[in-house]
């Protein structure tokens, strides 16, 4: 008769459909502060299956109520939201942003030195670090040239905060190889965190801002006891366990009320089992394809931890496939369309955006070992992106062989932070890096 009528339900993807077993009705109760949940009544209204394409769509119902029967509706899409196409249907780049490179350092113009960059701040300050002494440099806001943070041990692991305003790593004694977690500020320079759980802490990470570091025990397989801190709230002791089983923490929000973790955190080998730990609750993932537990290799989440993705591994890394999981959901497989799938090998994941919109990681062209690697963006309006089309677009020369890696994105996965390590049949290999610039039109 043309009148509104409301269904509610939970549906399950069922590969290219969702269905929902159990589609419910309700009457009863007054609104407002006359309402009394105990007055409503759940009607059982019947099963919907929806197969939706970007476009358009079927839906299959049964009801159990009289008058509505069973049958098919054909659905038409009647609007979209402007620069989101499709999951199916993807836009070129430049043809929803202005492509900015430019490079940000050439380590050839630094004699003595090896320089790699690692780490982007919102005001535009940029990490980088010579691994030929494990020193820290910064090139401060406004500045082209790159100052070394004077620290006399090894420096491992070096994060800068999204401020720009401090940065984290581990320090190694040089004599002793006992480690410390410290922090560096323009106020204080390098000074050790307080309060650790462990006298050889490992640091693992931190948070998208950097206002939450977390880490290990250093020491034994399973790394105990996990800990994060914060210069607000001080130290507290992170509950890995699940089923009985301490999980190690790879990525997590701010304030560590949510995070992810593996079974096992070996290089270059999947963990079997991948879970999400939000105010307490755990959730094992498992992907759209299969029932069984989600074996990833690595993982990474946005600021607030609710939009994760990782490399889902059933046997090789070869054959790593991108995945999307947005709180405790189904991870999505998300197969790559740049590059032939024998060009594909290895994905690694290697930064997300504060937001969650954008991914990014590396790949390489054949299996181990190679003197090239290719880097990837991932968002929904664009698909898969190759850097290096990227980069060569944007004016930036490549040489014979080019290892290249998304290092940072903003906040807005708008700026791209680059590292690439180029070299000839001939002389050595020079870091160099770059900064990407999407401006939208």
């Amino acid at each position: 008769q043309g009148q509104q009528y409301w269904l509610i339900g939970n549906g399950l993807r069922q590969g290219d459909q969702i269905f929902f077993e159990s589609l419910n009705a309700t009457r009863g109760a007054s609104f407002g502060s006359n309402f009394n949940p105990d007055d409503v009544e759940l009607i059982d209204w019947g099963s919907l299956r929806l197969r939706l394409s970007c476009n358009e769509g079927v839906a299959q119902y049964e009801s159990q109520i009289n008058g509505f029967g069973s049958g098919e509706l054909r659905l038409v899409r009647l609007t979209s939201i402007a620069q989101l196409g499709c999951p199916s249907i993807t836009s070129r780049l430049e043809e929803l942003y202005e492509v900015n490179v430019s490079e940000i350092l050439d380590s050839s113009e630094v004699p003595g030195r090896d320089l790699d960059v690692l780490d982007l701040a919102k005001n535009g300050s940029i990490l980088a670090r010579d691994f030929n002494d494990d020193s820290v440099w910064l090139r401060r806001e406004g500045s082209d040239e790159f100052e070394l943070l004077e620290n006399n041990n090894r420096l491992g692991a070096p994060q800068l905060s999204e401020a720009g305003d401090n940065i984290i790593a581990q320090q190694i004694d040089r004599i002793t190889g006992l480690s410390t977690i410290v922090r560096w500020s323009e106020e204080e320079g390098w000074a050790p965190i307080a309060d650790l759980p462990v006298a050889n802490p490992l640091l693992i990470g931190q948070s998208f801002s950097g206002e939450t570091v977390f880490g290990g025990g250093g020491t034994g397989v399973d790394q105990q006891p996990f800990w994060s801190w914060t210069e607000a709230q001080g130290l507290a002791l992170m509950d890995t366990i699940f089923e009985g089983m301490p999980l190690i923490p790879v990525a997590l929000s701010e304030g560590a009320t949510s995070f992810l973790a593996l079974q096992s955190n070996v290089p270059f080998q999947p963990s079997p089992r991948t879970l999400w730990f939000s105010n307490g609750a755990a959730v094992e993932l498992v992907s759209d394809d299969s029932p069984e537990a989600l074996s990833s290799w690595v993982v990474a989440c946005d600021r607030s931890c609710t939009t994760k993705y990782g490399i889902a591994v059933d046997d090789s890394p070869d054959d790593g496939t991108l995945w999307l999981s947005v709180n405790g959901s189904t991870a999505e497989l998300i197969e790559q369309t740049i590059v032939d799938p024998e060009a594909f090998k290895a994905p690694y994941l290697t930064a997300v955006s504060g937001d969650g919109t954008i991914a990014a990681g590396t790949f390489l062209p054949h299996s181990a070992p190679s003197r090239n690697s290719d880097a990837f963006l991932w968002a929904q309006d664009l698909g898969f992106v190759k850097l290096s089309d990227l980069l060569v677009d944007g004016g930036l020369e490549l040489r014979e062989n080019n290892l290249i890696q998304v290092r940072a994105l903003s906040d807005d996965g708008l700026k791209i932070l680059v590292a690439i390590s180029s070299s000839g049949s001939f002389g050595p290999s020079i870091s160099r890096g770059a900064l990407i610039q999407l401006n939208p039109h």
